[in-house]
């Protein structure tokens, strides 16, 4: 017979320390820097680049879409395995998954910092490798690539507050008009996560890959579990 979670929301929402919330601040600090540094170096690129606008654009579409993806990987991971225990990202990335789950409307409650710290820690490392990444005369594909990594950069940092915005009462007009027309995550189509079995529509920055993502990933907790014997979502319960 088993019982339903161990963790309780408080015990959960104390576990956000000082110290990663002073590591979240810098992280915003240096992401906003890094932002407008590539940012930069991609407008100083373009004129050498042949059809850069259409690239770019192409570039914004590719990214909007890979942040939808990135979401629900790192969402589904969060959730189905390890606990808040584990080093550093237990504390850190799980435990506000598992908080999430207990209490929806924590989410609500967070500041700009708790709310999108954490995730401009995650792309710090991609925008450093941009940024170091050299764009010859004419090169077109690094420019295309570079543009949707800074793309999918900016809507991952964005994510967290989506979701956010998915389960808040009252959004600005602007948000709930991008809800409704489907171009960030609306609280419709988020709802189905929050409902059992609650292993489905994991991606929370527009959701459009959701119905796609079912399958694999169920296939990846199946393959998962053959091949290290880890049990999905075991700390969901206490096994008696």
């Amino acid at each position: 017979m088993s019982t339903r979670v161990e963790h309780s929301p408080d015990r959960l929402a104390a576990g956000y320390d000082p110290w990663f919330r002073a590591l979240e601040i810098v992280g915003l600090f240096a992401y906003a820097l890094f932002a407008w540094l590539v940012f930069d170096k991609l407008s100083a690129a373009a004129p050498t680049i042949v059809g850069a606008a259409w690239l770019a654009t192409a570039a914004a579409l590719i990214g909007w879409l890979a942040a939808d993806l990135v979401s629900g990987l790192a969402h589904w991971a969060g959730d189905t395995w390890g606990t808040p225990e584990w080093p550093v990202v237990g504390p850190t990335l799980i435990r506000t998954f598992r908080e999430h789950h207990l209490d929806e409307k924590a989410i609500t409650r967070h500041d700009f910092v708790e709310t999108n710290g954490t995730n401009s820690l995650l792309t710090l490392p991609l925008f450093a490798g941009a940024w170091f990444t050299p764009i010859p005369e004419g090169g077109s594909w690094t420019y295309l690539g570079l543009a949707s990594l800074y793309s999918m950069n900016l809507w991952v940092f964005a994510t967290n507050q989506i979701h956010s915005w998915a389960h808040q009462d009252v959004v600005p007009r602007p948000v709930r008009w991008l809800q409704r027309a489907r171009l960030i995550l609306s609280p419709d189509h988020h709802a189905v996560h929050h409902q059992a079995p609650y292993i489905r529509y994991y991606c929370i920055t527009t959701g459009w890959l959701n119905p796609m993502l079912t399958g694999f990933f169920r296939r990846s907790e199946t393959l998962i579990t053959a091949l290290t014997g880890a049990v999905p979502r075991e700390n969901d319960v206490i096994r008696r």
